[in-house]
């Protein structure tokens, strides 16, 4: 099997001590199973729809002040991914 560049072995030394090693588990050649790919079981939309629970506001600890600016924000970020979005 031609490897070509294909990356086996990677290891990290880190200044402060300590290091991170990969080694590839397997190689497989030819084409990537197409289910790799599948998103049809997704869905598509702006982040507050897909991740609720982030955005609940927990009013015991939130004063009004605080659920604007989460507000704000939550729309925001909406906003940027409605713009920047694939059509």
């Amino acid at each position: 099997m031609d490897l070509s560049c294909a990356l086996v072995k990677q290891r990290i030394q880190y200044a402060e001590g300590g290091a991170s090693e990969k080694d590839v588990v397997s190689l497989t050649s030819g084409e990537p199973d197409t289910g790799l790919f599948d998103v049809s079981g997704y869905r598509e939309g702006p982040p507050s729809t897909l991740t609720p629970d982030l955005w609940t506001i927990e009013e015991a600890t939130c004063d009004p002040n605080c659920a604007a600016k989460q507000l704000r924000l939550k729309q925001s970020i909406d906003a940027h991914y409605m713009k920047h979005r694939r059509k």
